[in-house]
C-alpha cells in the first residue's frame, strides 16, 4: 500500500510538473508568436485550464497588414494536457474589420479555430467554424450564416483548401432583385489549392501567395450561379497572370453590372452585349468564357474587361 500511495504522489508530482512546464512553454510561446509576428499584436493576460488543457487568454489581439486591421476583445487559446500540437482557439463575437479606411462592426457567433502544428512549430492543417456573423455598416454582405474553411499541409509550400459560405444576405440590388424585395440571399463553394513563399509556421512572418489552383468556386447570388475555376500564378509585385474559366447561368446580370458600375464605357457595353450574347448556349442566357490574366489586365479574347489592381 505504501508503495502504491508513493507511486501516485510521484506520478501525480510528474504530471503537476509536466503541465506547469506546458502552461510556461505555452506562454513562453504565445509572447514569442506576438513578437515574431510583425502583423500581429496584443498581450498575455492570463494561463490557466489545469488539469485538462493549457489554456492561454490574449487580450486585445489585432492584425494589421496593407490597410486591412482586425481586431477583437481577447482570443482564447487552448490545448488538450496530452495533445499539446493541437492548437485551438475561441474568439469573441465582437469585432472589428477595417478596410480601406472605413471601420465594419462584427458580431460573430461561434467563431473558432483549430491548428495542427508539427514539431518545428508548422502548420499542417487549420479550421475556421463559425455559426454566423453580422456587419455594421455592410461590408459587401449584412449578414453570413454557417461558415467552414480549411486548410490542410500537402507538401513543401502547398495547401489544400475548401470553404463552404451559406446564407449570405445581401442588401437589397437592383442587378438581381427588386430593390423593395428582401435581402438577397447567396452561398459559396470553393475548393482548390495555394503555394505561398514560404511554408507557414506559427511565429512566423506571413507569407505571400504564389499561386492560386481553383478546382471548382460557385457563387450563388438569388437565381444566379457564377462558377470559377483555373490557375493564376503572382508575381512579387502584386500582379496576377494565368487562365480562368468563368461560367454563368446568365451572362445578362454580368453585363448589367459591369454597365452600372461604370466599368464598362456605352460604346464598349454594346460591343460586350454583342460578344456575350454570341457565346450563350441556344435558346438560353447561360455562358462559360475562357478568361485571362496578364499582368491583372482580365481578357476575353483580344478584349480588356478590366484591369485589376494589384493583389
Amino acid at each position: 500500500m505504501r508503495m502504491l500511495v508513493l507511486s501516485l504522489v510521484a506520478l501525480g508530482a510528474l504530471f503537476g510538473g509536466y503541465w506547469s512546464l506546458g502552461a510556461y512553454l505555452g506562454g513562453t510561446q504565445a509572447a514569442a508568436m506576438l513578437q515574431g509576428t510583425p502583423e500581429l499584436s496584443g498581450r498575455v493576460a492570463s494561463l490557466g485550464g489545469f488539469p485538462q488543457r493549457f489554456e492561454v487568454t490574449l487580450e486585445e489581439p489585432r492584425w494589421q497588414s496593407e490597410g486591412v486591421s482586425w481586431r477583437a476583445e481577447e482570443v482564447r487559446l487552448h490545448a488538450a494536457t496530452l495533445r499539446p500540437t493541437t492548437l485551438r482557439a475561441d474568439i469573441s463575437p465582437l469585432q472589428n474589420l477595417t478596410l480601406g479606411g472605413l471601420s465594419h462592426a462584427i458580431e460573430a457567433q461561434d467563431l473558432t479555430g483549430e491548428i495542427t502544428l508539427g514539431l518545428d512549430r508548422s502548420v499542417r492543417a487549420a479550421t475556421v467554424d463559425m455559426a454566423d456573423a453580422r456587419f455594421d455598416p455592410a461590408l459587401g454582405l449584412s449578414a453570413l450564416g454557417p461558415l467552414t474553411a480549411r486548410l490542410t499541409h500537402v507538401e513543401d509550400a502547398r495547401y489544400d483548401i475548401a470553404l463552404q459560405a451559406d446564407a449570405l444576405d445581401l442588401p437589397p440590388l437592383p442587378l438581381f432583385a427588386d430593390p423593395d424585395s428582401a435581402d438577397l440571399t447567396g452561398a459559396l463553394r470553393l475548393a482548390g489549392q495555394i503555394t505561398l513563399t514560404e511554408a507557414l509556421q506559427i511565429g512566423a512572418p506571413a507569407r505571400d501567395l504564389r499561386q492560386l489552383d481553383l478546382s471548382d468556386m460557385v457563387l450563388q447570388l438569388g437565381d444566379l450561379d457564377i462558377g470559377l475555376s483555373g490557375t493564376v500564378d503572382r508575381d512579387t509585385t502584386g500582379l496576377l497572370d494565368g487562365t480562368i474559366r468563368l461560367h454563368l447561368s446568365d451572362w445578362q446580370v454580368l453585363h448589367r453590372l459591369l454597365r452600372e458600375t461604370g466599368l464598362l464605357s456605352p460604346d464598349e457595353a454594346q460591343l460586350a452585349a454583342m460578344l456575350l450574347g454570341s457565346q450563350a448556349e441556344a435558346g438560353g442566357t447561360a455562358i462559360t468564357l475562357d478568361l485571362t490574366l496578364t499582368r491583372s489586365a482580365l481578357a476575353f479574347g483580344p478584349f480588356t474587361l478590366v484591369q485589376l489592381p494589384p493583389l
